[in-house]
């Protein structure tokens, strides 16, 4: 059997889904590789772990073979051949990622925060057009593990809120338009514990998807990605979901009124030029109030939602997907 590296760099303070996502990858390997598993942070106390540098067996351009590696990336290295393959749930394209792709020994890379129109910029950046075909889009991981079938039985078999559902932080930083619909009382902003916010979900009809206000992400340097936490999580257990449409990719795509409801993204751009964040607070809620008694289409979306995940993002599907994004076959 080939014998393979894992590098990762688990964050025992801020425990997300993506390390059960990489534990179970790890195991998904072992069944074609002989697989070295080095986690180089493991004590929660350990503060300055975190930071430990990993090393490879051979430099990375820039960087060198010693260098920190971020909480959200996996580096699979073969030490046969000494090739790498990434999977990074990171939140944009950065100019890490891009020293993994200068690697003469470089194979491949999965991104969960993928957008074909930024990532060009940064490849060509660095003259790795050629390499360009070696980055594809993978999933995009819920925040904590739950039980996604428990829920589903529970939302199927309950009377629904009409009210339009959110949680989340951060609003006053880049979130204006959620402030607005909060103060407009239109959604209740009140912080919950995780269980407490999955019973909500679960018994709402209907929820809004709103990571960024319009003046962030609108090239490839700045800001993080559009796609968050909430989103897989209304996606899993079938909650339809108003946003603008999504200009960030995950593998086979998530379609406009067809996985969530959708707002054409240069409406929303036109209505944030003319009116701004209250504006675009308008256009949301409007959206939610037009199609919130369409009983069939909100069934055809729940649906829809619910076909992907299971095709796609279940531990064992996702793990069978990234495997062949990456083309780690090529190596049994």
């Amino acid at each position: 059997m080939t014998n393979i590296r894992i590098h990762r760099n688990e964050n025992l303070l801020y425990p997300r889904y993506h390390n059960t996502w990489f534990a179970y990858f790890a195991e998904y390997c072992r069944r074609f590789f002989q697989v070295d598993y080095v986690n180089y942070w493991t004590d929660v106390n350990d503060h300055v772990n975190q930071n430990i540098k990993v090393t490879l067996q051979q430099p990375l351009v820039g960087i060198g073979n010693c260098f920190t590696l971020s909480d959200v990336d996996m580096i699979i290295e073969n030490l046969d051949t000494n090739e790498i393959s990434v999977i990074s749930f990171t939140e944009y394209f950065n100019s890490v990622t891009v020293h993994y792709m200068r690697s003469e020994y470089f194979k491949s890379m999965v991104l969960s925060h993928f957008n074909y129109h930024h990532i060009y910029y940064w490849i060509k950046r660095d003259h790795l057009l050629h390499k360009m075909h070696l980055v594809r889009p993978g999933i995009f991981p819920l925040y904590l593990d739950f039980d996604i079938d428990y829920y589903r039985n529970l939302r199927d078999s309950s009377e629904l809120n009409q009210e339009l559902f959110y949680k989340g932080s951060l609003y006053s930083s880049y979130r204006q338009v959620v402030e607005l619909l909060a103060d407009q009382n239109k959604i209740t902003l009140d912080h919950v514990k995780f269980e407490e916010y999955l019973r909500i979900l679960y018994q709402s009809d209907m929820a809004l998807s709103y990571y960024l206000d319009l003046d962030k992400y609108q090239g490839p340097w700045d800001h993080p990605g559009e796609f968050c936490y909430r989103d897989m999580e209304y996606m899993a257990i079938g909650v339809p979901f108003v946003r603008i449409e999504y200009r960030d990719s995950v593998h086979d795509g998530l379609y406009p009124n067809h996985h969530y409801v959708s707002i054409n993204r240069e409406t929303a751009y036109q209505v944030y030029k003319d009116l701004g964040d209250a504006g675009v607070a308008d256009l949301l809620y409007n959206k939610y109030l037009e199609v919130r008694n369409d009983r069939e289409f909100l069934k055809f979306v729940s649906n829809n939602q619910r076909q992907y995940y299971d095709s796609y993002c279940r531990l064992e599907k996702s793990s069978e997907l990234v495997f062949q994004q990456l083309k780690l076959q090529d190596w049994i």
